[in-house]
């Protein structure tokens, strides 16, 4: 840093001679406090740099390249591009402490829902890269490893990438909670579970400060803007891309 200080200082003289011969407004005070204020701002940009390195190399930073992976029974992570260290054990996959610090950046459409899960398909390649705390790995009893993200550098191709978390799911996603959901709704307290020929009256849709009621109810709306038709048929409810007619409630 010294260094280019000195070689910043040597081309600031020459600069102010140069000046001085052309610019005979200025005064020698003048010059010098331009000199003293380019100083500063090179020494605080190289402290800044310094700083930077320092908090890296103190908390152990790596970038990790390779794919989504979701396996719920252990846990969300990455699939390495090429097995590597960590702590005593060589791996070719690591989980996130926090789950949602991968899955919030993931695009809504790889999504499915079961169960009151939303999961990854199963066939899905979602490239990822991201930045972890070697610090902070850790094995688990199950064998399991597990290390802290602390940022998103790209997903499926795209870097930087904000959050997902408002992006609305697939079509299918929407079909796959609504029937879910129908069927779970007998087992729901406080939730009438009859049939109803306008789907907008079942009980489901009107239960609200639950996350079952709130993902019924924008399933149902994202289906029918999607142009299709939720009808009452043989006891269950049918998603139709017509209207059908049905008699005596089949």
């Amino acid at each position: 840093m010294k260094k280019h200080i000195s070689l910043l200082l040597i081309v600031l003289m020459i600069i102010s001679i140069t000046a001085c011969s052309k610019e005979t407004s200025k005064t020698e005070e003048e010059l010098k406090a331009e000199i003293k204020a380019e100083m500063e701002a090179e020494m605080a940009t190289e402290t800044e740099k310094d700083s930077t390195k320092n908090d890296e190399e103190k908390s152990n930073l790596k970038i990790l390249k390779g794919t989504v992976i979701d396996w719920r029974s252990d846990g969300v992570g990455i699939l390495l591009e090429k097995p590597m260290k960590f702590g005593d054990e060589t791996l070719d996959h690591i989980f996130s402490k926090d789950w949602d610090m991968i899955l919030d950046y993931v695009p809504k459409k790889y999504f499915h829902y079961s169960e009151a899960i939303d999961y990854l398909a199963a066939d899905a390649t979602i490239p990822v890269e991201i930045q972890v705390d070697m610090d902070t790995y850790e094995r688990l009893p199950s064998h399991n490893d597990y290390i802290t993200v602390t940022k998103v550098i790209a997903m499926d191709g795209v870097k930087n990438p904000s959050k997902t978390t408002d992006q609305d799911y697939t079509i299918d996603y929407y079909k796959d909670a609504f029937y879910s959901l129908v069927e779970g709704t007998p087992y729901i307290e406080g939730v009438d579970s009859t049939y109803t020929n306008d789907i907008k009256e079942f009980g489901l849709y009107h239960y609200t400060g639950d996350p079952r009621g709130d993902l019924f109810r924008e399933a149902v709306d994202k289906i029918l803007e999607a142009g299709f038709f939720i009808q009452q048929a043989e006891g269950e409810y049918m998603i139709n891309e017509e209207e059908q007619m049905y008699y005596d409630g089949e």
